[in-house]
């Protein structure tokens, strides 16, 4: 607080572990800077997050999250194709990802649920693992793996599977009324099926048709470069007139997700419903 007061910044990167970033975002902002760009999670309750969203606006700062692939242009043209139609209604999402840590990785993948089915967490049943890994950012922090069962507020169902008995890089699997899609993105591996034109109205009975290539281009251009090229973009969006891409509110989101998955396995697995309301706004997990 008293750099920032020192040397009152126009622009404040929270790259610190998940327990500060409520604190240092709302200094950042009282302070007068005009940008923050916060490290996901967002923060390690609802109630902390929407205190930063609040005094963002009130002092006139734009805030993003740093949930990276809304800024890819790849994941923004990979959504647009779903949008259209390239795979049918999405009825059904997996999510796959090694290691635990749900909050720290899990919500980059929950947020890019949002991203490309354009609908919104309606309840989850959640399982934490129990393995009892040791956090790599130390002992003070509590950020399990889990495996989730949510439904979402267009009828689609999303299954995230993060136990720590998986080492693989993440995984995307949509299935559509009339095809599937997949992203394995940290190798920039993208992929769209579906149903011939023809065959498209012969309803959900005949899923024997054979489902063709999609065509769907991506630049060549190494993996490293791309991620490099995506953070550009994040902090040319942040620093423009434009609408955030990844706003407080996506941020918000994304750990909402998170945090009821952990209401649920305290409430022996029952569903929670979303958004969280009343005492679940002060719920508490110590993510990195």
């Amino acid at each position: 607080e008293e750099l920032l007061a020192e040397q009152r910044p126009d622009l404040v990167v929270v790259a610190t572990n998940g327990p500060s970033h409520a604190a240092l975002t709302i200094a950042a902002a009282e302070a007068g800077a005009r940008w923050v760009m916060c490290e996901k999670p967002m923060a390690t309750s609802l109630r902390d997050a929407r205190a930063m969203i609040n005094s963002c606006a009130q002092h006139g700062t734009r805030l993003a999250i740093n949930h990276t692939r809304r800024w890819s242009p790849a994941h923004q043209r990979f959504a647009a194709a779903l949008a259209a139609g390239a795979i049918g209604e999405i009825r059904s999402v997996g999510l796959s990802l090694g290691a635990g840590r749900t909050g720290c990785n899990g919500s980059h993948m929950l947020d890019l649920t949002r991203l490309l089915t354009g609908a919104e967490f309606h309840s989850v049943s959640g399982w934490l693992d129990r393995t009892g890994t040791p956090d790599p950012r130390g002992p003070e922090y509590t950020d399990p793996g889990a495996h989730a069962v949510f439904h979402l507020n267009n009828g689609a169902r999303c299954f995230l599977d993060q136990m720590e008995d998986l080492g693989v890089p993440p995984l995307v699997d949509l299935i559509g009324t009339v095809g599937r899609a997949r992203v394995e993105d940290l190798r920039f591996y993208w992929e769209l099926r579906a149903r011939r034109p023809e065959d498209r109205d012969k309803g959900m009975a005949a899923y024997g048709c054979a489902l063709q290539p999609v065509p769907f281009e991506v630049d060549d251009c190494p993996s490293l470069a791309r991620w490099q090229q995506v953070q550009e973009a994040a902090y040319h969006n942040l620093l423009s007139d434009e609408p955030i891409a990844c706003s407080g509110e996506d941020g918000y989101r994304a750990i909402e997700a998170v945090l009821a998955i952990h209401l649920s396995d305290r409430r022996g697995h029952s569903p929670v419903a979303l958004p969280l309301q009343g005492e679940d706004l002060d719920f508490r997990v110590n993510f990195t």
